[in-house]
């Protein structure tokens, strides 16, 4: 069911947002100039919304023509070839593509996807271990260490980190100093964050403050993700939610969920 030796997965830490799907489409990076007797062709399949994102497939690219040049050096005859299909259709229909491809013996040899899909993925034999396979290529000796650990699964790596994600938290100046800050103490914030001197409980505090001096709306005080995403864990755990107990079951925690509720 797999193709052997070129199917990996490629991963990003963790999904932003879901974002809208739109019509599939190729891209004129496809018509590429492979010298070879033996040309090998990849089909990478990648979700990503141009302009910004659109390097997740395109850097696949430039990857096979550096490949192609080495080869080219010394003499090999064989070249490399990537298919690229890239567009920004809905997560959840990007996956199943891939899923119902697999089953049908038709998926790509490359997939971008979220760590989390690695577990299910791997045990479902949908994408191949590459763990032998790392040492002999240098180029990933620069990666931060604790990003390996989101590939790792049964004692082997399945994918190459990509793409680390943050989740800023993003504060209002304006506001602050209507509610008496010194443009002293705002620009110290970020500071006192990272030593812990301001928590996630003072920032529910300041909001009520301004919703109280009536500075900021009722509901406006703090605003959180307006979908569905990962980043409702936080405030599970936060509460003190679990997601596996010590014998590895999963864990649903009604109190904490109860208290996340009731802050949003």
């Amino acid at each position: 069911m797999l193709r052997p030796q070129f199917y990996c997965l490629i991963f990003g830490i963790s999904v932003t947002i879901m974002l809208v799907g739109c019509q599939q489409k190729s891209t004129d990076k496809n018509r590429q100039n492979t010298k070879g007797d033996q040309v090998i062709t990849l089909i990478a399949r990648c979700k990503a919304k141009p302009p910004t994102e659109d390097w997740r497939g395109n850097n696949l690219i430039a990857a096979a023509e550096a490949v192609n040049a080495e080869l080219q050096a010394i003499g090999d005859k064989r070249g490399v070839r990537i298919q690229l299909i890239q567009d920004d259709k809905d997560w959840g229909a990007y996956k199943t593509e891939f899923e119902l491809a697999s089953d049908a013996n038709q998926a790509s040899d490359i997939i971008l996807s979220g760590h989390e899909h690695i577990g299910d993925w791997a045990s479902a034999n949908l994408i191949l271990p590459i763990t032998s396979k790392i040492p002999n290529h240098p180029e990933f000796g620069d990666i931060i260490p604790s990003l390996w650990q989101a590939t790792e699964w049964n004692n082997e790596r399945w994918g190459i980190p990509q793409d680390a994600e943050v989740r800023p938290l993003y504060y209002s100046k304006p506001i602050l100093r209507k509610l008496g800050w010194s443009d002293e103490r705002i620009e110290n914030l970020p500071n006192q964050i990272t030593k812990g001197k301001f928590t996630w409980l003072d920032m529910l505090q300041v909001a009520e403050q301004a919703v109280n001096q009536k500075i900021v709306a009722p509901g406006n005080g703090w605003w959180h993700r307006s979908q569905n995403g990962p980043d409702f864990l936080y405030y599970y755990l936060a509460h003190g939610g679990e997601i596996l107990n010590q014998d590895g079951i999963l864990v649903f925690d009604r109190q904490a969920v109860l208290k996340v509720y009731q802050l949003l």
